[in-house]
């Protein structure tokens, strides 16, 4: 292999741009190809990151020669189908989260690239960055104490949603899928594999339902048991997710409580736009 590692990426969404935007800042990362089933779309992207080739079709990209590892950053449907071509092509395999739709589609994922000795990933960043290693470290350590539950919580507002294939069930969309994943992600982190888990109900917004929540979701896992905890303290670790269209986004449980509090490297603080504003009270007197 080269001094960098030549990439290429498969769609060309907004999440594309991003990794395109990071790749060509990076000091071993070299972008060299691009594709989409939409030639137009893959020219224009390439000329906006300054990559050398587009091709109309995925296929064509991975019977490359000058790419390496690819990027799969389309429909969350479409992960499995195309990590194991990109795999069985001899390419090592970066995956947007989430990986697969099901336990089955990852395990032959994963199968794939061991019969092949190419290394497949998925995307979760934040578990790369500087910040969620020193988390992980001082919670090791024990500096919060004993941990005996993680609540996580993940929204944000959109007002696109017509053609937004985070709200098309039929190709993997909705809460849990596509930010549920990283409270999912995040408490394993922590607290390793759940002994069993449940969703405590889960809901998608139908299109002409403008004002209503997007989608909802709100599963729940629990670990083994601490020997050292007092019965009454051995608590089910919860997360949820809620996407929404709503001017405001809040946690589940809406009163704040007191302890520690992780804020991971993908949320960003609530902007005070996001805010609605309270309705001003009109003077008596004529103003």
């Amino acid at each position: 292999m080269d001094a960098y590692l030549r990439w290429g990426i498969l769609g060309t969404g907004n999440i594309a741009k991003q990794f395109a935007a990071g790749v060509a800042a990076s000091e071993r990362g070299q972008l060299t190809a691009v594709a989409s089933r939409d030639l137009g779309k893959a020219k224009s992207f390439a000329g906006s990151f300054e990559i050398p080739a587009a091709v109309g079709s995925y296929d064509a990209l991975l019977a490359r020669h000058d790419v390496d590892a690819v990027y799969v950053s389309l429909p969350n449907a479409m992960h499995h189908q195309w990590t194991i071509a990109a795999l069985k092509a001899g390419k090592h395999v970066l995956c947007e989260k989430p990986f697969s739709v099901t336990h089955a589609e990852a395990q032959e994922m994963f199968d794939a690239a061991e019969r092949a000795g190419r290394v497949v990933m998925e995307a979760f960043m934040y578990r790369c960055h500087p910040q969620t290693l020193a988390v992980r470290k001082e919670v090791a350590a024990g500096t919060i104490g004993e941990l005996l539950q993680v609540r996580t919580s993940f929204c944000y507002r959109t007002t696109k949603v017509e053609g937004n294939v985070r709200f098309d069930p039929a190709l993997a969309g909705g809460a849990l899928m596509d930010v549920g994943c990283y409270c999912l992600s995040f408490s394993r982190l922590l607290l390793g594999e759940p002994t069993d888990g449940r969703s405590r109900g889960a809901c998608m917004r139908p299109a002409w339902m403008i004002s209503a929540p997007a989608g909802c979701a709100s599963p729940a896992m629990r670990w083994p048991a601490s020997p050292a905890a007092p019965a009454s303290r051995r608590t089910t670790p919860r997360t949820s997710a809620e996407p929404t269209d709503t001017s405001r986004c809040r946690s589940p449980g809406s009163r704040r409580r007191p302890g520690a509090s992780i804020r991971l490297p993908t949320q960003r603080r609530r902007s005070r736009t996001m805010r609605p504003e309270k309705p001003r009270r009109r003077r008596r007197g004529g103003r």
